[in-house]
């Protein structure tokens, strides 16, 4: 059971990647990827999750170092044939890691990867509005377990800021505690932002 975002020597990874497999030609193909998935990254230390996002397949990978670029190669290489995909990196450094202190026995089965591209002048205020309210509020329901968040470190990441979050369920987005959480002041400002919302929040299951 995976409980936290770790690499193999228990530190929160610095380097993530994302694949976004556009309309994959046919269900199976959908399948066939996330198959091709965990046997490729059987052996290799990272972390992913993955799953279907509308009508895309969405692929994320955690690891320690660069060294996933070699694994996500010979990924698309193998699946080459499923139609268009689009590739994003983000490099960071871990600013918050809170697990939720609500006491459950169901394990984690799903992470949520929030990736934003924040403008520069918005930065401040969207560090503040995690570390003021969103991260307490989210961690007060049980089927929310942890909430990592990372800034970015490298200008040529495809986003600034990323949030790794931790679920026992993929309909957590229902729960009146985070619905709350969702019309707050603070957030709702954000929200006017066209750049706040435009990646989506799929909650992806736990490949590995």
């Amino acid at each position: 059971m995976i409980t936290t975002v770790l690499n193999d020597n228990g530190q929160a990874p610095r380097f993530l990647a994302a694949v976004r497999y556009r309309r994959p030609s046919a269900t199976a193909a959908a399948v066939n990827i996330g198959a091709l998935v965990a046997e490729v990254v059987t052996g290799s230390g990272l972390l992913s999750s993955g799953g279907v996002v509308g009508d895309d397949f969405q692929v994320w990978f955690a690891a320690g170092a660069a060294s996933v670029d070699g694994v996500l190669d010979d990924l698309l290489g193998r699946t080459s044939s499923f139609g268009e995909w689009e590739r994003g990196t983000f490099v960071g450094e871990l600013a918050e890691d809170r697990a939720s202190a609500v006491p459950t026995e169901e394990p984690s089965a799903f992470r949520m990867f929030v990736a934003v591209d924040v403008p520069t002048e918005s930065l401040g205020d969207v560090d503040y509005w995690y570390a003021a309210e969103h991260t307490e509020w989210l961690l007060r329901t049980p089927t929310w377990r942890r909430v990592s968040r990372y800034t970015s470190v490298d200008v040529r990441a495809t986003w600034s800021r990323l949030a790794v979050h931790e679920l026992t369920s993929n309909d957590v987005m229902a729960d009146p505690v985070v619905i709350a959480s969702t019309v707050t002041p603070l957030r709702s400002a954000l929200a006017q932002n066209e750049w706040f919302l435009r990646e989506g929040r799929p909650a992806l299951p736990i490949l590995n």
